[in-house]
């Protein structure tokens, strides 16, 4: 989350200094979190989707996590266009609050569920 709060910072405080660092900082957070991902895919998900089959939460978490990478996707999108001049800012920071939202929800879920589940299952 701190990578996050720093690719907000060079976007909402200094836009104009930030043109084309964006892109930048979101290509090292679109590794942070695909590391992390694939890390908990691994991990947790296949182990606990043994446990509890199909269709359950983790099929659902396998699902945002789906959403988050095209969300993601999105925002390196709208960075690489806002850094070529092709957009506002004001789309870019569209881009990043949506993904921000969808990420945050899911670190919830993961806080209030899956590790509940992972002590209990595995």
């Amino acid at each position: 989350m701190r990578q996050l709060e720093r690719v907000r910072n060079e976007m909402l405080v200094s836009p104009r200094r930030s043109r084309g660092k964006p892109g930048e900082s979101i290509g090292l957070l679109k590794s942070i979190v695909e590391t992390h991902l694939l890390n908990e895919e691994s991990t947790l998900y296949e182990p606990l989707r043994l446990r509890l089959g199909r269709n359950g939460p983790i099929d659902a978490m396998t699902r945002e996590h789906r959403s988050i990478r095209q969300a993601l996707g999105r925002l390196l999108s709208a960075s690489d266009e806002y850094g070529a001049g092709r957009t506002r800012i004001g789309d870019l920071q569209f881009c990043f609050n949506s993904f921000r939202k969808e990420i945050g929800e899911h670190i919830e879920k993961e806080e209030k569920v899956l590790f509940w589940l992972a002590d209990l299952k595995l």
